[in-house]
């Protein structure tokens, strides 16, 4: 009987021990199905607010529409041998090229190549402008530099291809989608819009050149040609977008070759900027204002007359803006990057300075409930009803959310110095217009001040510099207490059958009218009154005087299709007086955010100055882009370069400008919060766990004592 249990325990192990290996072999078979079907069928979920990790439709379309195989030879070094603070960004890098070999149904394949494993792949890299950066690399307490290749080459077809001699690292797909995206779209377009360009020429003498080329160069699938109206040419008609940076010295004919290609349905774009500000260079900071004038000394029409017949007004006065919140540093309220660098023991760090003058359009609901209780408050916090009604009404948001051009941005991009844009009171009939982008209502609004330097001159002085900024913000602060509180456009469009600046007037004509010289009584020959010079044949038809033949050897009346002597061959075309429907003008409030100097970042360097910026954001650049798309309606693009993370950065105050709190008193403040944040973080755990031990450990004591009063100890 024992036998006979034995044997049945033992083969009740046996179907146990069978049972659980059959079990495993059906996990490992579904678990290989599933490796299986995920190679084969790869599918992501994006589960962040803004999708950031999801390409745009705007990429499925371009993907859609490759007609022939892009291939992306990828010249980058090995992911094992990047610092290891950069290999989380080039993991979300090989994600998006993964995103598109998917999605491209075949049509994308990749090749990566690494220039360091091979002398000859180098070579090649170099030959086809591949441009290593070098960054520097912290291991095992060492900091060496060590050279990165990030370059690609889109080759489309058989006879296109575009370099990308460095890719940026970012930490965001969409981020790297944004430079992606376009460079494909750029292979596959077959004619490139044309774009006229009216910008100021470079001037050799000036270290930092104020011009447009690095903007210019990145629009690849755009052909840009400068805008050539000497000798009184006008807009050539296969052209469909004007740009006008900085326009400057415009003849009347200019203007009237400007107005005429609106009137046919152009775009013409505006990059307004009635003030030149000089920043000088890293060794000396200047920041002197200079007013400019659009006209030319003979011009007897004035170009801000002319937009503002279209329907747009601006003023030559400077914009500041006073709104100002806190995050650390001050690039999260309205203000742009200026800072004065300090040398510590961490390295050159950088401390923000106020500087209204360099500022953003916010996504911010200026009219709010909240906001206008906010801005009617007095000194004693009591809110004036009356005045925050009138600022409900008065105040709009900062930037229209659903425009192309903005497409539910958190901010714009950073002008520098600005001038005031807005629309007439009353636009032409058929015209519609729109204030993209505002300032807060925290805006001054003046003549531009000649010395706009907050940091003195005295450069290798920290506290002579700190006074100078002192004096700066307190004058500047008076001013704006001193003024109403102001909300001005920065950005204005407008569209429709826009009227000519010239109906009704004398046009300019294409050259010059000779001016006949004044004779004079001394050497003129003088004959009777009402009799013909003896000198000069006479003209009447029929006086024997006349000459019997035409000019120049011209014998009898033209022959057909030629044209009729004295006739003028480059004679104008019709007058328009009023535009076609198509007609667009985009006037922006600034020109110098695009300018080549502080989009390359030229005044980040430390020089003898110790100066930080100014300084261009990324986002000047892709706002040229995106206004470009979208005037040849390419909203697709649009959404894509515009595309951006919602700002979720806990806000630690913001300056109360309305209470006359300075800038450094409200950094002072902010620093404290700061520090009690800081201290926080590092107490409030430890106090925790410290209280969470007390608490159990006295509960452990009153257990152990009921324990021992339970057995009568």
């Amino acid at each position: 009987m024992q036998h006979s249990t034995r044997s049945s325990h033992i083969q009740a192990q046996g179907g146990y021990a069978l049972m659980i290996l059959c079990r495993v072999a059906l996990l490992l078979v579904v678990l290989a199905q599933l490796v299986y079907l995920g190679n084969r069928y790869r599918h992501r979920i994006d589960l962040t607010a803004d999708q950031l990790y999801s390409l745009t439709d705007s990429t499925q379309r371009v993907l859609d529409s490759l007609e022939d195989r892009l291939l992306i030879e990828c010249y980058f070094t090995r992911d094992d041998k990047l610092p290891a603070s950069l290999q989380d960004q080039r993991r979300e890098l090989r994600s998006v090229l993964d995103e598109y070999v998917r999605r491209s149904a075949g049509k994308v394949q990749l090749q990566f190549f690494d220039p360091h494993s091979d002398l000859l792949l180098r070579q090649k890299a170099e030959r086809l402008q591949m441009q290593p950066q070098v960054v520097e690399n912290l291991e095992i307490g060492e900091l060496k530099q060590q050279q990165i290749w990030q370059g690609m080459r889109l080759r489309y077809g058989g006879d296109r291809q575009q370099m990308v001699p460095w890719l940026q690292f970012a930490a965001s797909t969409f981020q790297y989608e944004a430079q992606l995206t376009p460079a494909i779209k750029d292979l596959t377009v077959k004619v490139k819009p044309k774009v006229k360009v009216m910008a100021p020429p470079p001037q050799s003498r000036e270290r930092m050149q104020k011009t447009y080329r690095q903007v210019l160069g990145v629009l690849t699938r755009y052909d840009f040609t400068e805008l050539d109206l000497s000798e009184g040419k006008l807009v050539p008609d296969d052209v469909g977008i004007t740009v006008l940076f900085r326009p400057r010295n415009l003849s009347d004919r200019d203007k009237y070759a400007l107005d005429q290609f609106l009137m046919r349905g152009g775009k013409l774009v505006v990059f307004a900027d009635t003030d030149d500000v000089d920043v000088g260079n890293n060794d000396q900071r200047n920041y002197t204002s200079t007013p400019v004038s659009y006209d030319s000394g003979a011009s007897k029409l004035k170009f801000i007359d002319q937009l503002a017949c279209y329907g747009v007004v601006v003023d030559d006065k400077m914009v500041a803006d006073y709104f100002l919140s806190q995050v650390g540093n001050l690039r999260a309220g309205a203000q742009e990057s200026m800072g004065k660098l300090r040398q510590s023991n961490s390295g050159v760090n950088v401390d923000m300075v106020f500087y209204p003058y360099l500022f953003r359009a916010l996504s911010v609901d200026w009219g709010s409930e909240q906001v206008a209780r906010q801005m009617a408050q007095n000194e004693r916090g009591e809110v004036d009803p009356e005045r925050a009604k009138q600022y409900r009404a008065a105040f709009k948001p900062g930037m229209k959310v659903d425009h192309p051009l903005v497409n539910n941005q958190v901010y714009g991009p950073g002008m520098f110095w600005p001038c005031p844009v807005d629309l007439v009171d009353k636009l032409p009939e058929g015209v519609v217009g729109e204030i993209v982008m505002r300032s807060s209502p925290l805006a001054l609004v003046e003549r531009a001040p000649r010395d706009v330097n907050p940091f003195g001159f005295q450069h290798d002085d920290g506290a002579a510099m700190a006074e100078a900024m002192k004096r700066f913000q307190s004058a500047l602060l008076a001013r704006f207490q001193a003024a109403p509180r102001k909300q001005v456009g920065l950005v204005a469009t407008l569209s429709g059958t826009i009227p000519s600046f010239f109906a009704g007037q004398a046009l300019p004509p294409r050259k010059p009218v000779p001016q006949k010289p004044e004779p004079d009584p001394l050497t003129e020959k003088v004959g009777k009154e009402g009799e013909a010079k003896a000198d000069q044949p006479s003209t009447e038809p029929g006086d024997p005087k006349a000459p019997d033949k035409a000019p120049d050897g011209v014998v009898g009346p033209p022959l057909p299709g030629e044209a009729a002597v004295g006739e003028d061959k480059d004679k104008d075309p019709p007058f328009l007086a009023k535009a076609a429907p198509s007609a667009q003008l985009v006037v922006v409030g600034d020109a110098d955010f695009l300018r080549d100097d502080f989009v390359s970042g030229a005044y980040t360097q430390g020089g003898r100055a110790l100066v930080y910026g100014p300084v261009s954001d990324a986002r000047a650049p892709l706002f040229f882009r995106a206004l470009l798309d979208w005037l040849i309606e390419d909203y697709d693009l649009v959404a894509l370069h515009n595309k951006i993370g919602t700002d979720r950065t806990v806000r630690l105050g913001q300056q109360d400008v309305m209470r006359g709190e300075s800038a450094e008193a409200f950094l002072q403040r902010v620093s404290k919060k700061t520090a009690f944040v800081q201290w926080a973080n590092v107490l409030g755990p430890a106090a925790f766990l410290l209280i969470a031990w007390l608490l159990v450990a006295i509960r452990r004591s009153q257990r152990k004592a009921a324990f021992l009063r339970a057995v009568g100890n």
